[in-house]
């Protein structure tokens, strides 16, 4: 039953904070001594109690105004709940000195939580910091090479994978001097 207790301790977390940014009510859902692990975050380290966590949202909620977090799947083990999110949000502010674009993100993220008498004592959050900051055109397009992909075409194997490198012709070395005997 408690596992039940917790997964829905974590469900109210993410709908009351994340999604409603009701900052007023995260001493309900933390512990006074909670640290909190950003895996994959875009600059925030790791950080303890519930002022800091607030802080941090308050970071996201800035750039992200409309930010929504989605339970797609939770498990629950011991004092542990595990949680797969999408989260989406349109970025209209400041995000570590990248400029509002305007533009959606909708990336997918895991969070772990440690509970203790249900409260989250410890988190771990890792989300596709990379698949945002290209979404909100924070990164150059990938550089393709289109003979990578001809190849594949070609030949329908994985060398796409490799790169491929303009022919360069061999020189003949001499023969190596045959080793001789110490005196």
């Amino acid at each position: 039953m408690f596992r039940e207790n917790n997964k829905a301790t974590c469900r109210r977390f993410i709908r009351e904070i994340f999604n409603e940014g009701n900052r007023s009510s995260i001493r309900d859902f933390l512990t006074s001594d909670s640290v909190h692990h950003e895996l994959g975050g875009v600059s925030i380290p790791a950080g303890r109690g519930p002022e800091w966590f607030a802080d941090s949202i308050d970071f996201y909620r800035i750039a992200f105004p409309d930010l929504r977090l989605e339970i797609q799947d939770q498990i629950a083990e011991n004092d542990r709940v595990v949680t797969r999110l999408r989260m989406q949000g349109t970025q209209k502010g400041p995000l570590v000195g990248i400029g509002a674009s305007g533009r959606s993100v909708d990336i997918t993220g895991i969070r772990v939580d440690r509970l203790s008498e249900g409260k989250i004592a410890e988190s771990w959050f890792h989300w596709d910091s990379l698949g945002m900051l290209q979404q909100i055109g924070a990164l150059p397009d990938l550089n393709r090479n289109p003979k990578t992909t001809q190849l594949k075409k070609e030949t329908g194997a994985v060398e796409f994978l490799k790169p491929v490198l303009p022919a360069v012709p061999r020189t003949r070395r001499p023969s190596p001097t045959p080793l001789r005997p110490a005196a």
